[in-house]
């Protein structure tokens, strides 16, 4: 998107939004017209419900002193009140697949070693000789054309196709979690809810809370899996199988059927796992984004590029389409100390944002009291002004408070 398009129409909530660029103008914007539209939220909110004190007030005055001036006066206000357009508060979090793999037993040193595959359909050769390695902790993109071999080797590792000739092995204390291109289920004609608890002893209270965080609530969870678009049925085989104790993830075009948020959710939670990843992709920004080593098949065995997809067509310009084998252990040290930066980064993030929350919370609770204080001491002039004060106060620092809170999340 980045590169082929200059106008993004943005669909949501019923109603569509205009981008003059490419999709990373598209965030940038995005967040700055939430950002401003929350100003004028809050803004308006100020004055709306200064407009509705008033009007309180001086239909008090009215009734008290029985004066019809004061009624007219709050009654002009209410007219002028319902006037008003409202400026919708902006959702600033869009709910999200919440994926958390948790901790994982740790496989052997190989995960993945295939040594002279050779593999033919229908006496066409697709692979031969092919040598793979993969260690554990490393997170590998399978490239290749369509037809290349890709999925073969994926099907030969999960044992679903026998080689003709080599040697297949996984290694010691692998627990394979797979997600293949079409998300099939044995019974289509579950619910949601039967289909998640079909193989595992789960009370249907904790599974619909799991599901909840994959997006299926309330009724959701009662649909028929057969009447599930391709995103809902790669959620829910996410769901399931993120349950399982797993240390090696095969993904086979995980990105194919997911909205842009989920999709960045899935990169997010794949950059925290701690197992081992091969997956196929076509999708060249989540390769980059996720991949350490990619793995091209060309001519029918492999050649290893150690970096991001960036690095690799680098290495394939200089190379000029010379099959040679590219290492580059600098550039791996290089990148795995980068993404500890980057999980630092985050984790940092986290903690500060956890903390304006509390803080958030504390204000909120302070501003609450002062409210019952003022109306228990609504005939003292002297304690209301210097609640009134106070309460200015705790207002102001709560606004800077949600100000901040909104950058870290929007970073």
């Amino acid at each position: 998107m980045d590169r082929v398009v200059t106008k993004i129409v943005e669909i949501e909530d019923d109603e569509t939004s205009l981008y003059h660029g490419n999709y990373s103008y598209y965030v940038k914007e995005k967040q700055r017209r939430i950002f401003e539209q929350f100003e004028d939220y809050k803004d308006q909110q100020k004055k709306l419900k200064a407009m509705e004190k008033a009007i309180k007030q001086l239909r008090e005055w009215a009734i008290q002193g029985g004066n019809e001036k004061f009624f007219k006066r709050a009654e002009s206000m209410q007219k002028r009140l319902d006037k008003i357009e409202r400026v919708d508060k902006p959702l600033i979090n869009q709910p999200k697949i919440q994926l958390d793999f948790g901790g994982t037993d740790r496989s052997g040193k190989d995960v993945v070693s295939i040594r002279g595959l050779c593999k033919s359909f229908d006496q066409k050769r697709i692979l031969e000789n092919l040598d793979l390695e993969i260690r554990y902790g490393e997170r590998a993109a399978l490239i290749g054309d369509n037809g290349s071999g890709k999925s073969t080797i994926i099907k030969t590792l999960l044992g679903e196709i026998k080689a003709d000739y080599g040697e297949v092995k996984l290694g010691s204390n692998s627990k394979i979690g797979y997600l293949p291109q079409n998300i099939t289920f044995n019974n289509e004609e579950l619910t949601v809810l039967e289909a998640f608890r079909e193989d595992m002893s789960i009370l249907e209270g904790p599974a619909r809370g799991i599901l909840a965080k994959f997006l299926f609530y309330g009724e959701h969870v009662f649909k028929k899996v057969k009447n599930l678009s391709g995103g809902e049925k790669s959620r829910l085989k996410l769901c399931i199988l993120i349950q399982n104790d797993i240390n090696l993830l095969i993904l086979d075009e995980p990105t194919n059927h997911l909205d842009i948020d989920s999709r960045e959710n899935l990169e997010e939670a794949l950059m925290e796992f701690s197992g081992t990843i091969l997956f196929i992709s076509h999708d060249r920004f989540f390769i980059n984004k996720l991949a350490e080593r990619i793995c091209e098949i060309e001519d029918k065995r492999i050649i290893n590029y150690y970096g991001d997809y960036d690095y690799y067509k680098e290495k394939k310009n200089e190379l000029k389409g010379h099959k040679i084998e590219v290492p580059c252990k600098d550039k791996i040290s290089k990148q795995q100390n980068n993404e500890k930066s980057k999980k630092q980064v985050t984790t940092n993030k986290l903690k500060e944002a956890e903390s304006l929350e509390s803080r958030i919370q504390e204000l909120e609770a302070k501003l609450k009291d002062i409210d019952i204080l003022m109306h228990e001491n609504g005939a003292e002039y002297e304690k209301l002004l210097e609640l009134s004060k106070d309460k200015e106060s705790i207002q102001k620092e709560l606004d800077l408070i949600i100000e901040k809170w909104i950058n870290i999340e929007n970073s």
